[in-house]
């Protein structure tokens, strides 16, 4: 046998190794089991897969007729891509499928992507990007599953985190709470719709300029002001972590204390919080659960061939991080650094030695 490896072997050249056709190869290494092949160069041939490390062509696959088990995924930047796409492809290996990412540099390119994945052969996508518009199901030459915008199949449980969190500052007493965000998008108005449901529901007042956006606002400090000095506003829920970070600095150096004068909640549950002087309380973005349940619906989808949108689309619950900025008892730090950041509260980092339990909560 010539045990010079080629770069990155095919069919054909694993049958002139062995000495054979390549139908004949391409026969044992589909499984399909040819009785005209001898067991011996069965035996050969699986040999020579094994040694040169073997892997079948996706675009051959899908030209034949026969599934690649690869899915493509569509991300999105956010502070959470990183994770969002190892917690993706460890869901889908455990079902036996592996990934490939497909970025997109700017948003309208998503169509051409799509294409792009299905000529590669994969048998499915997992999308986290829809802003153009363009992902819809019926349209689609392949499965697909959509995480979050319109036509969604799994989502955030927005209305649901952002009313859990009025709720939460209600049961701390207040009654006047603002709402600060950074500008309107889908998220943006089911947050709104969520928090507004929860006030109302209370018996509680939240006019609309109590609302404050801040894209390009510069009379933002003098809203700001006027909120808390005359309309006696006493918290407020933020769009993420990062807004409601920024907002407890400004808040500091403008003479407010936080929670005592006032009292804020982020979004998304990033672990930023603990380097915080006071720490962050913050709606989880369910990120282990979210991922799990799209690898479990794209792989349904996949084998069972079926192209159209989920029939009853999953909206994930999630819970609130507890810190001090809501009025809650400080979180003591048992440790400054043990191995690596995660950028998730969700605990969801692998660690080569693990940390003593109870340090990390």
């Amino acid at each position: 046998m010539d045990l010079k490896k080629p770069a990155k072997i095919t069919a054909k050249e694993i049958g002139r190794i062995v000495g054979c056709c390549q139908q004949a190869v391409s026969s044992v290494l589909s499984g399909r089991g040819n009785s005209k092949v001898s067991r011996e160069k069965r035996e050969r041939i699986l040999e020579a897969a094994r040694s040169f490390n073997y892997r079948p062509n996706p675009s051959a696959l899908r030209l034949a007729g026969r599934p690649t088990r690869t899915i493509g995924i569509i991300p999105e930047s956010s502070v959470f891509c990183a994770e969002i796409l190892a917690k993706l492809s460890t869901s889908l290996r455990v079902l036996g499928y592996q990934s490939i990412v497909f970025p997109l540099i700017m948003n309208h390119e998503d169509e051409m992507v799509m294409d792009s994945m299905f000529h590669y052969g994969v048998d499915g996508i997992i999308s986290l990007n829809n802003k153009s518009g363009n992902f819809e199901h019926d349209r689609l030459k392949i499965p697909g599953v959509l995480i979050s915008y319109d036509n969604y199949d799994i989502d955030f449980d927005w209305r649901h985190g952002f009313g859990e969190s009025v709720r939460h500052l209600i049961g701390h007493g207040h009654s006047r709470i603002g709402f600060i965000l950074d500008a309107w998008s889908y998220s943006l108005t089911k947050m709104r719709e969520g928090y507004e449901a929860e006030m109302i529901g209370n018996g509680l007042s939240c006019p609309e300029d109590w609302t404050v956006e801040l894209l390009w606002n510069a009379d933002f400090g003098r809203k700001l002001a006027g909120l808390i000095e005359t309309e006696k506003v006493t918290a407020f829920l933020c769009s993420s972590d990062i807004i409601a970070g920024r907002l407890m600095v400004y808040l500091k150096q403008h003479g407010w204390r936080v929670p005592d004068d006032v009292a804020v909640i982020g979004f998304y549950g990033t672990s930023f919080d603990e380097v915080m002087t006071t720490s962050l309380t913050s709606i989880v973005y369910p990120i282990g659960e979210i991922c799990r349940n799209a690898a479990e619906m794209i792989v349904a989808k996949v084998e069972n061939k079926e192209l159209a949108r989920t029939a009853k689309p999953l909206d994930i619950r999630s819970r609130l991080h507890l810190g001090h900025s809501c009025g809650c008892p400080e979180r003591e730090m048992k440790i400054v650094w043990w191995e690596g950041v995660p950028v998730s509260v969700e605990k969801m980092h692998c660690y080569r030695k693990p940390p003593p339990e109870g340090w990390l909560d």
